[in-house]
């Protein structure tokens, strides 16, 4: 890794796919705790890190790559329930 944190790349990276500036995008820790991120990339020896931000699942491998793609719409967030109403 470069010296930069997986979380402030994961803003970065998404701020890039969004034209936004990363003060615009919603706080990273509305969807995973940032030190916990960092914490958990650090000791992976293999694996990744999945989770939903600013409309995008994000997928952090154990290396620190940060990959997108953009939620497709009606998809539900990974922390909606499903309703039998």
């Amino acid at each position: 890794m470069n010296g930069t944190s997986p979380s402030e790349r994961v803003v970065r990276a998404v701020s890039r796919a969004t034209g936004n500036d990363p003060l615009e995008l919603p706080p990273l820790f509305e969807s995973i705790d940032p030190d916990a991120l960092d914490a958990s990339v650090r000791a992976m020896a293999d694996g990744e890190i999945s989770f939903r931000f600013a409309g995008h699942a994000v997928t952090v491998d154990s290396d620190g790559t940060v990959d997108l793609s953009e939620q497709a719409s009606g998809e539900p967030a990974a922390d909606s329930a499903a309703s039998d109403d």
